[in-house]
């Protein structure tokens, strides 16, 4: 469960510190923002400019009014936040209490409300299945191609030894298929895990998964089982092109539903 710990704070105190209190302060709120992170709590964190450079937007008869300075007068101002991810309650307050703002100041702990726009949570995490099939036909298409004698498909014989390879059937195309489903359903996961929602990023990804995964294998296979490095190039190759169509496609479908997913959500 997310929770919000919101900083309350005299900002007219700070100034008023000396050189050595401020640098007191700054160091524990150090070594707390190192201690959520070290305890795979932490997802985010900010300090805030001084409300007296905020501005206040408000809708008065239909007319929008924007406001120099704080929208209210108070001794406390929010000066920062830390978004943390716990268990329940009782572990985000506990996680307040240790926050150094307790000290000179308080802090307000908000759970994350449920999605109720009309989007499901599960709906905001659940594979685009269109997505999914629009990569593998894509992933399938341009793999036969590489594997053709328009390509590389004469050089893949040669250097295999397979001999001729023979027409496809219905069982060799279902297992490629199958094959490939599988790849771009794990890419689907992986790249939600790693928060991912556009297709650049998405294909950045991909690029180091290509590096860390079919390169490496395959050049051992160079390396230690005498494998032709031409062909596996050809096959690293082939790995490339598969894991950035696949990965961009399914970047670009996430991209779009998570504006969607934006264009729902009040305030976004």
């Amino acid at each position: 469960m997310q929770y919000l710990l919101m900083l309350y704070v005299n900002e007219a105190g700070w100034p008023k510190m000396s050189k050595a209190e401020q640098e007191q302060g700054t160091a524990a709120y150090m070594a707390y923002t190192e201690a959520l992170a070290a305890a795979g709590v932490l997802k985010g964190a900010n300090r805030l400019q001084p409300s007296s450079i905020a501005t206040t937007v408000r809708a008065t008869n239909g007319k929008t009014q924007v406001l120099d300075g704080p929208y209210a007068d108070s001794k406390e101002q929010l000066g920062g936040y830390y978004l943390i991810d716990v268990p329940d309650l009782d572990a985000a307050l506990s996680w307040a209490a240790r926050c150094p703002t307790v000290g000179h100041g308080w802090s307000r702990c908000r759970r994350s409300a449920p999605n109720d726009a009309g989007v499901s949570e599960a709906a905001m995490i659940r594979p685009n299945y269109f997505a999914i099939v629009g990569a593998v036909i894509a992933a399938f298409v341009a793999s036969s191609v590489w594997y053709s004698p328009l390509v590389f498909g004469r050089e893949f014989v040669e250097l295999s030894g397979v001999g001729p390879i023979p027409s496809p059937n219905f069982g060799m195309v279902a297992g490629e298929l199958v094959r490939t489903l599988v790849l771009t359903y794990f890419l689907t996961r992986f790249l939600r895990l790693c928060g991912v929602i556009d297709w650049k990023g998405a294909l950045h990804l991909g690029l180091w998964l290509w590096i860390g995964f079919p390169v490496i294998l395959l050049s051992g296979s160079v390396m230690w089982q005498g494998v032709p490095w031409m062909l596996a190039a050809i096959h690293a190759g082939d790995w490339l092109i598969k894991i950035l169509l696949i990965t961009g496609i399914l970047g670009a479908f996430d991209k779009s539903a998570h504006e969607v997913l934006r264009g729902h959500c009040p305030g976004a």
